[in-house]
């Protein structure tokens, strides 16, 4: 079995990070295996995967593109302050990770979003594109997404969105 240590942060009255045992505050690391992994896919060495909510965070990784591997069962991905200036066709879905629920890419410099990036992506409830460089997201980005996503366009330098996206 694959040991993983998840370091979520757990928020108790300690601070994040910090577990209380009776009155006593104390530093915790929680180390569980990840039986639903069963591809045995492994996350970049540039992220980090909580296998209890199925989540990878590769925030200031340095990364300039979004890795290709991932575990399939990934229900979030988070990609903060890193280099990715694109969202490719087909990225996600050829990587197979079509349980995806939310994809956060803020702050990376991203330009453009290409058509069809999320194409397959049926369960997609949130995509968040904060603090980025995007100027115009053209119509059709959208298209082959089965559920209507909440996107998050805070700080971007979008002036305005045609009405038919999809």
């Amino acid at each position: 079995m694959q040991i993983t240590a998840a370091r979520h942060a757990i928020e108790t009255d300690c601070g994040v990070g910090v577990a209380a045992v009776g009155n006593t505050c104390c530093d915790i690391l929680v180390v569980v295996g990840d039986p639903a992994n069963k591809t045995g896919i492994q996350c970049p060495a540039e992220c980090w995967y909580d296998p209890v909510r199925y989540h990878v965070d590769c925030s200031i990784s340095s990364l300039n593109s979004i890795p290709l591997i991932f575990p399939t069962n990934v229900r979030k991905l988070v990609f903060y302050g890193n280099s990715i200036t694109s969202l490719e066709k087909d990225r996600f879905i050829s990587s197979r990770l079509t349980e995806l629920e939310e994809i956060s890419v803020n702050g990376c410099e991203m330009e453009t979003v290409k058509l069809r990036a999320f194409s397959g992506l049926r369960e997609l409830a949130l995509l968040s594109v904060c603090g980025n460089k995007l100027c115009e997201i053209t119509q059709r980005t959208f298209e082959k997404m089965n559920r209507h996503a909440y996107l998050a366009l805070v700080d971007s330098l979008i002036e305005r969105l045609d009405v038919d996206l999809l």
